[in-house]
């Protein structure tokens, strides 16, 4: 009996931005938010949020940095432009309630390769 070794490849999708306000309402004393973003429409994942504060000794006073991870369906930016945009004022923004909204002040995304290796047994004979 001969070990074989399969990988399998997938992808995550990742931004990191720098904002000047929480997600979270603004009496909130949360140092840490960890938040679920449901997909904006059909075939699109899921993202996860992770927003650190200045008390977290990640940024400089009066910033947040978050973390947005989900899995690739296509670029870092087309799977994760969307949430930004719907959360944050950026540039690509075009929201009525633009004012009301925290804005991205840095924005780097970047794709990753993810490997899961397994083990497959298999009987394999030689002819």
């Amino acid at each position: 009996m001969k070990t074989t070794m399969m990988s399998v490849f997938r992808y995550l999708s990742r931004a990191i931005l720098i904002t000047d306000s929480s997600v979270l309402p603004s009496d909130s004393d949360q140092q840490i938010s960890m938040v679920t973003v449901p997909p904006p429409a059909a075939g699109c994942p899921a993202v996860k949020m992770v927003e650190l504060c200045s008390s977290s000794m990640t940024c400089i006073p009066g910033t947040y940095l978050v973390h947005l991870t989900c899995q690739s369906v296509g670029s870092a930016h087309e799977d994760l432009s969307p949430v930004v945009t719907r959360m944050y004022r950026t540039t690509e923004s075009q929201d009525e309630a633009e004012d009301l909204k925290g804005a991205a002040l840095e924005v780097c995304s970047q794709e990753r390769e993810l490997t899961c290796s397994s083990f497959i047994c298999r009987n394999i004979r030689d002819a």
